[in-house]
């Protein structure tokens, strides 16, 4: 599901492992241009079935990749991330609002290790809105990103930030019931989200 090259010999991968028989456990390999070898992740407390959804590296060894935890049902989950400190992986449970049942974590984009954003979506199930958190090297803070509108729903899928404190997100925005949908764009100042609806 996500890919950080350093080289064409030098690779992190992530994504999830499927079996005839569940859970869906999270896969994080490395690339060295012949052989993928699997790594260890920790899985977080309270997890079902895993996913990795991207990956980004500040170095070799400073990667953080985000996911998503979904129960044995498929109804509702919680996003995470997981830290790469050169040796081990390392979970880290997102701290999302009480109201929000459901969160997924769809993309992330590091610039250094102390200074990543991960997006994605959180609410109720079937009214999800896009959301956004800053990494300063050891904990997520959650940024307002301005709501859809009455009646709508949306969601971040993916980011880039090129430098510190300018981001771009991508993903989707419309009706609450799935009718319709407009491509969005979040952009992230350091500051504050400003989203554009196409």
């Amino acid at each position: 599901a996500g890919i950080r090259c350093f080289s064409v010999t030098s690779c992190v991968v992530v994504g999830e492992s499927l079996s005839s028989a569940p859970p869906m456990k999270m896969l994080v390999a490395t690339w060295n241009g012949k052989t993928f070898t699997a790594m260890k992740a920790a899985a977080p407390a309270g997890a079902g079935d895993l996913a990795l959804n991207a990956v980004s590296c500040a170095s070799a060894k400073r990667c953080v990749a985000a996911g998503l935890s979904l129960n044995s049902a498929g109804t509702g989950g919680f996003g995470f991330t997981e830290a790469w400190n050169g040796t081990s992986w390392t979970a880290h449970k997102v701290a999302w609002p009480k109201r929000d049942t459901e969160s997924y974590l769809q993309g992330v984009s590091c610039v250094t290790q102390a200074n990543c954003v991960a997006v994605g979506s959180a609410g109720a199930s079937g009214s999800d809105t896009a959301k956004a958190l800053s990494y300063n090297g050891s904990t997520w803070a959650l940024r307002n990103v301005p709501g859809p509108g009455a009646g709508n729903a949306s969601a971040f899928t993916d980011v880039s930030c090129p430098k510190a404190n300018d981001c771009v997100a991508f993903g989707v925005t419309g009706p609450a019931d799935g009718s319709a949908g407009k491509p969005l764009a979040g952009l992230w100042n350091g500051t504050s989200w400003r989203l554009a609806i196409a």
